[in-house]
């Protein structure tokens, strides 16, 4: 006899993130989930830092190259839509990258442009071991 099990798993509810608010800029780490709120105090977004990488010339270094960080987003609306989005600061078209420190994506009408300010700690400065972080912002256009 074979039993098949299937679980079907609920997505993050608003209640469990982080509240941030549209506008202001904010920090996240890798794995950080939080729900953007809009002037009305109205949940607008939910974001997820997928992913940071940070290939950087350390501080105090001579690099030939002054290498880029970037950040992964996962980012969905009320509604259910979901989008990915990369951005990155530093030299990132050297590294094939195609992403910028801003973009802006559209949720059903509603543009946001998300603008990475960041990544922290910068590589050479002693925090080599902390986690990595992200400052963002994120408005509505």
């Amino acid at each position: 006899m074979c039993l098949l099990f299937c679980q079907c798993r609920k997505a993050d509810t608003y209640s469990n993130l982080k509240n941030l608010q549209l506008g202001k800029e904010f920090n996240m780490g890798q794995g950080d989930k939080a729900i953007l709120k809009g002037a009305n105090g109205q949940a607008a977004l939910s974001l997820e830092v997928q992913e940071i990488i940070d290939g950087r010339c350390p501080a105090n270094s001579n690099c030939i190259w002054a290498g880029y960080a970037s950040v992964k987003l996962f980012a969905s609306d009320k509604k259910g839509e979901n989008k990915q989005l990369l951005l990155c600061t530093g030299d990132c078209q050297s590294a094939s990258i195609e992403a910028t420190a801003q973009t802006a994506i559209e949720f059903a009408d509603v543009t946001y442009q998300f603008t990475l300010l960041e990544v922290n700690p910068f590589p050479g400065t002693g925090q080599d071991n902390a986690p990595k972080q992200v400052k963002l912002v994120v408005e509505k256009l």
